[in-house]
């Protein structure tokens, strides 16, 4: 597979010399919109082609070494500063009439990956619905389906790491949005069924999970004023393969199922953007709220890409976050700060974790406090300072008894085409 993937590499690479038009998009509905608006009437192969891509190499400190992150993975042993590469991102979409063909590896010093392969058809006689295939972004909520290239903080918030690891799955959906000779052109709504597992390994299970996402964009007063408002839900599980499983009741208790029994995911999420051009400039506030079940083991609070090797465990959980940006008139700076929270198990807290029934670290609050800025030197290229005060809750659990010195420093450059 490696092999395979090194030689589409070259194979691009070759491909983008032809110097053809290039974009970043960022959820398969936004690509839509995009291909609504363009003319498709492209009478040869190369002017059906785009191929976009960008590179994030970037520095890290954090404060204590070894620390363990979100951002990038954990630091290695007796290792506080590090220099690596974040994204490698190659993409090349392939634009016909009533469909899109998209193939995107990413790649970076730990090796090629395959990052997103999908295709989207669009029916011709009332151009409204499209069905999709593939390893796409999961439609729940806002910040998953956000381009990396275009993320204003380093990262995507914790709790979107942790209930949607790798943004992406493999599955099918349907997107329903209205022409814009139509009185309902302001909604999209998507309707996907995905395996759960992450876009890097095959399911192990009969069940999927169902995602619905509805969203409302609108603008005023000449483009002066912008918003957005959505609303998303997900149902579904895996398989739990063992006789028992943990449930919350002042602590985990170990409770008897049937084999297979079904592990619950139900998430849902609320979002909500609003962006205003003014004498200040372009000032934006941009939240969602996520809350519900999810199912993992005692010791993780992930979604599982592969069958569990331990019981599964059950947890009610609540996150979110509160972006601020504003892009400085007449200067290449935009200002960004950042709030964002995950409580992996809403149930408990501060010091009864380590002291109820097989609490441990996988339950504790973390709350992050981002800020710093992006520098826009042209369309291509920009330069990302970004600092983490990071606190967690003071526990019962062995080396968390208070919050730990781990707030992280990044320094990024990106390169677009």
């Amino acid at each position: 597979m490696n092999y395979l993937l090194r030689r589409l590499w070259i194979l691009l690479h070759i491909i983008t010399i032809s110097n053809l038009s290039f974009s970043q998009t960022n959820t398969v509905s936004d690509s839509l919109k995009a291909k609504k608006i363009k003319d498709s009437s492209a009478s040869t192969f190369l002017q059906n082609v785009k191929v976009t891509g960008f590179i994030q190499p970037q520095f890290q400190y954090v404060a204590t070494k070894g620390a363990s992150t979100v951002s990038a993975g954990n630091f290695a042993e007796n290792t506080n500063s590090r220099i690596l590469l974040r994204r490698g991102r190659l993409k090349t979409t392939f634009t016909s009439e009533n469909s899109v063909y998209v193939f995107q590896i990413d790649a970076t010093e730990v090796g090629v990956t395959l990052d997103e392969v999908y295709v989207a058809v669009t029916e011709p006689w009332l151009n409204t619905f499209t069905f999709t295939a593939g390893i796409f972004n999961r439609p729940l909520g806002y910040e998953v389906g956000y381009s990396s290239s275009k993320l204003e903080p380093a990262e995507r918030s914790r709790v979107v790491k942790a209930i949607c690891p790798g943004e992406k799955d493999m599955g099918i959906m349907i997107t329903i949005m209205p022409p814009a000779s139509t009185s309902l052109h302001d909604f999209v709504l998507d309707i996907g069924l995905f395996n759960g597992t992450g876009p890097y390994t095959r399911d192990f299970d009969n069940r999927k999970d169902l995602i619905v996402h509805l969203y409302y964009t609108q603008s005023a007063l000449s483009d002066v004023i912008n918003y957005r408002l959505g609303a998303s839900i997900q149902t579904g599980g895996f398989d739990n393969q063992r006789n028992n499983h943990y449930s919350w009741d002042d602590g985990f208790i170990l409770t008897p199922n049937d084999t297979l029994a079904k592990a619950v995911r139900n998430f849902k999420a609320m979002e909500g953007e609003f962006t205003l051009k003014w004498r200040f400039g372009t000032t934006q506030l941009r939240g969602e709220y996520f809350f519900g079940q999810q199912s993992a083991t005692l010791s993780s609070n992930r979604n599982p890409a592969i069958a569990p090797d331990a019981e599964a465990a059950t947890r009610y959980f609540t996150g979110g976050y509160l972006l601020f940006l504003n892009t400085i008139p007449h200067t290449k700076l935009q200002l960004v700060a950042k709030y964002d929270w995950y409580d992996p198990n809403s149930r408990t807290s501060g010091n009864e974790i380590g002291t109820l029934p097989n609490s441990g670290k996988n339950d504790i609050c973390y709350k992050t406090f981002g800020f710093g800025f992006n520098y826009l030197f042209n369309a291509n290229l920009k330069l990302l300072a970004w600092y983490e005060l990071i606190t967690n809750e003071s526990t019962m659990v062995s080396g968390y008894t208070s919050d730990l010195n781990d707030n992280l420093f990044t320094l990024r450059l990106q390169y677009k085409f």
